[in-house]
């Protein structure tokens, strides 16, 4: 187990590393994701996706003072998957509708046209996406800015206060109509105009370009689960 926990802090701290320790460990991911779901995950579910990105946040927040790596690990994959399952409850929630719609036991024509209007808004303006479907939208949405939603391993601040600046920035663009429309109309960051907006450094800008891209076109835009990693950044809080 000293082992592990060493070769998490080596990839908390080498990000060429960090990759090969989250393979190293997949078989582990699949299991906690598994024990957590009640059945058999594969890595085509949506609850492996959550498993590995929180098996990369438990990395990033370790620290041998917490003990063992792999149950701490368990628990914050524990803890994401919860809070996936509770939002997919939510949605569930708001798309439910009555089974009388589809019986026709209602009791008054207008109370049933009421309910066909109700139903046809739910299922017509706010179709439920699962993670897999953000994610596969967000990564369109990514290669127009030349990454890919699997860089952002790589590309994640590691430090306290390197995620605080990056989270000032993130906070800045959206704050600002121009800012926020240069990215998007030129799929650059405009990083000069940024770093006087946010008083972020211009060398944290470039070296974290990718992350606070995609934490942007992530908080702007209809993906709600995905957000849910990043909600730290509209609370002003460090992940």
């Amino acid at each position: 187990m000293d082992s592990v926990n060493k070769k998490a802090v080596r990839a908390a701290q080498d990000d060429s590393y960090m990759n090969t320790f989250i393979a190293e460990n997949k078989t582990f991911i699949l299991s906690c994701a598994g024990k957590q779901a009640g059945r058999y995950i594969s890595e085509s579910d949506d609850e492996f996706s959550i498993a590995m990105y929180a098996f990369f946040t438990a990395i990033t927040k370790y620290n041998t003072d917490q003990g063992d790596f792999l149950p701490f690990a368990g628990l914050v994959i524990k803890r994401r998957l919860t809070d996936y399952y509770r939002t997919q409850q939510r949605f569930a929630d708001e798309h439910s509708v009555s089974p009388d719609v589809f019986s026709g036991n209602t009791d008054d024509d207008g109370e049933a046209q009421a309910i066909h209007y109700e139903v046809a808004e739910k299922l017509t303006d706010r179709p439920v996406l699962t993670a897999a479907d953000e994610i596969h939208a967000v990564n369109n949405i990514f290669s127009r800015f030349g990454f890919s939603f699997m860089e952002l391993s790589d590309v994640s601040p590691k430090a306290s206060k390197t995620k605080r600046q990056c989270a000032q920035a993130v906070r800045a663009i959206i704050a600002s109509p121009i800012i926020l429309e240069t990215l998007r109309s030129t799929h650059k960051l405009p990083i000069k105009a940024l770093s006087a907006q946010s008083s972020v450094p211009v060398k944290v800008l470039e070296r974290h370009r990718k992350y606070i891209i995609a934490a942007t076109v992530i908080l702007t835009g209809n993906f709600p689960i995905l957000a849910e990693y990043m909600k730290y950044i509209r609370e002003g809080e460090t992940a």
